[in-house]
C-alpha cells in the first residue's frame, strides 16, 4: 500500500513539472472554437441581431442562445449566431442588438468573448451582457464586461443559472421592444 501512495505522489509530481515546462492546459474559457455561424430568419424582420456566445463545458450556453434565439424571432426579429473570434467580421451597424454570452468559470467569463469586445465598437447599439453561472447573485463578472462595452447607447445585464434563464426573458423582451422604437 505504501508503495501506491509513492508511486501517485511521483506521477502528480511529474504531471506538475511537464505541465510547468510545456505551459499550462488551456481553460474551457480560453478555447477558440471553429466558427458555427447560424442565421434564424423570421418572415417580417423588425430587428436583426447579432448574438455571440462562447460554447460552455455542459451545453448550457448553447441551450440558453438556442432558447433565446426561438424567442426572438417570435418576436420578429432576425437572429445571426455564431462564436467569438478574433476574425469575425461582422460589422456591428448593421445589427439593432447585441447580444454577448458565457459561462462563467473561476469567477470569470470567456477570456476569448472579453477579447472579442475589446476590439469591437458597440457604438450607439443596444447589448445584452448574459452572463450563465451558478452563484446568480455575484454579478462582478456582468459588471466587468460592461465597463469594457464604453460607448453603448444602452447595456443589458443579466446572469442567471443554466436552470432559471427563462426567467430572464421578461427582461430581455423589454430591452428587445425598446430597441425597436
Amino acid at each position: 500500500m505504501p508503495a501506491l501512495i509513492i508511486i501517485t505522489i511521483v506521477f502528480i509530481l511529474l504531471y506538475s513539472l511537464v505541465m510547468y515546462l510545456t505551459g499550462k492546459p488551456v481553460r474551457k474559457n480560453e478555447m477558440l472554437y471553429p466558427f458555427q455561424e447560424r442565421i434564424i430568419k423570421c418572415k417580417e424582420p423588425e430587428q436583426k441581431v447579432l448574438y455571440i456566445y462562447q460554447p460552455s463545458t455542459h451545453g448550457s450556453v448553447e441551450a440558453v442562445a438556442d432558447y433565446f434565439a426561438g424567442r426572438l424571432k417570435n418576436k420578429h426579429c432576425e437572429v445571426c449566431m455564431n462564436r467569438p473570434s478574433p476574425e469575425l467580421s461582422y460589422n456591428i451597424e448593421d445589427y439593432d442588438v447585441i447580444f454577448l454570452s458565457s459561462a462563467v468559470y473561476m469567477g470569470l467569463p470567456s477570456l476569448v468573448l472579453q477579447k472579442y469586445i475589446e476590439t469591437h465598437s458597440f457604438a450607439g447599439k443596444k447589448v445584452v451582457i448574459l452572463l450563465i453561472g451558478r452563484r446568480t447573485d455575484l454579478t462582478e463578472e456582468v459588471e466587468m464586461l460592461a465597463e469594457r462595452i464604453e460607448d453603448a447607447a444602452e447595456i443589458c445585464r443579466i446572469k442567471v443559472s443554466k436552470n432559471e434563464y427563462e426567467t430572464a426573458w421578461e427582461t430581455i423582451s423589454a430591452f428587445i421592444e425598446e430597441a425597436a422604437e
